[in-house]
C-alpha cells in the first residue's frame, strides 16, 4: 500500500424518515384523486353539453305549440246525464230534516 488509509467503518445505516414517507403517499394519493375526479368531471361536462345540445335540437323541431302537451290528458272529464231532467218548481220544496 503506497500511503492510502482507508478506515472501514461498518455500523447502522440511518433510519427511513417516517414522517416524510408518509405524507409523500398520502400527497402521491391525494393528487392522484383530485386529478382523476378533475378527468371525470371535463369527460361529464363533455356529455352534459352534447346532451343539451341534441336537445334543443330535438326542440327546435317540434309540430306543437310550445303551450301546450300533445301526450297530456286532462284527468278532468264532463258527462251530459241524458236521463235527467230539470223539474224546478217553484211552488214544491222538499225539507229533509
Amino acid at each position: 500500500m503506497t500511503g492510502h488509509n482507508y478506515a472501514i467503518v461498518y455500523g447502522c445505516p440511518e433510519p427511513p424518515n417516517i414522517p416524510m414517507i408518509i405524507l409523500g403517499v398520502s400527497l402521491s394519493v391525494v393528487c392522484i384523486g383530485v386529478s382523476l375526479l378533475a378527468v371525470w368531471k371535463a369527460l361529464v361536462s363533455v356529455h352534459d353539453r352534447k346532451e343539451v345540445a341534441r336537445f334543443e335540437a330535438e326542440r327546435a323541431k317540434v309540430k306543437w305549440q310550445t303551450g301546450t302537451n300533445p301526450l297530456f290528458k286532462s284527468s278532468t272529464s264532463t258527462f251530459k246525464n241524458v236521463t235527467y231532467k230539470n223539474t224546478h218548481r217553484k211552488d214544491c220544496t222538499i225539507n229533509h230534516y
